[in-house]
C-alpha cells in the first residue's frame, strides 16, 4: 500500500521529521512505500490534532495520529491507521468571517453602558 505522511500545521518541522522517520521505517518493514505526493497515495497519515484542508486528500482515505503516540509506538500508529482509517471530507470554510478585533468592540461597548448606566466612571 502507498502512504502518504504529513503534519497538521501545529507540529514543527523537526518533529514532523522524526515521525515521518519513523514510520517510513515500519512502513516499509511491513511492505507498504512511503510516496511523497498525496495524489500517488492509498492512505494518507496526518500527525498532529487537525486535518488539513486539502483538495489533493479528497478520495482519499486518511488517518490521524496522535504525534506523541506516533513516536511512542509507530507499530501501532501504522496498524491503527491500516484499520481505522476512513474517507477524507474536506471542509467547508464559512462565508462568515469574524476577526480577532471583535472581541475589542465588545468590551469597549460594555464598558460605554456600565458607563451610561451609572455603573462605572472612567474620571
Amino acid at each position: 500500500m502507498n502512504l502518504f505522511l504529513t503534519q497538521s500545521p501545529q507540529i514543527g518541522a523537526a518533529k514532523a521529521y522524526l515521525l515521518r522517520q519513523a514510520l517510513s521505517e515500519v512502513a516499509k518493514k511491513a511492505n507498504h512505500t512511503v510516496v511523497e505526493q498525496a495524489k500517488e497515495a492509498d492512505l494518507v497519515i496526518v500527525f498532529g490534532s487537525t486535518l488539513p484542508n486539502s483538495a489533493e486528500l479528497v478520495g482519499k482515505k486518511v488517518f490521524l495520529a496522535n504525534e506523541d503516540a506516533a513516536i511512542a509506538s509507530p507499530e501501532v500508529t501504522l496498524t491503527n491507521a491500516l484499520n481505522q482509517a476512513v474517507d477524507y471530507v474536506q471542509p467547508v470554510q464559512s462565508a462568515v468571517e469574524f476577526g480577532c478585533a471583535s472581541g475589542v468592540k465588545n468590551i469597549v461597548a460594555v464598558m460605554i453602558l456600565l458607563r451610561v448606566l451609572g455603573v462605572m466612571n472612567f474620571s
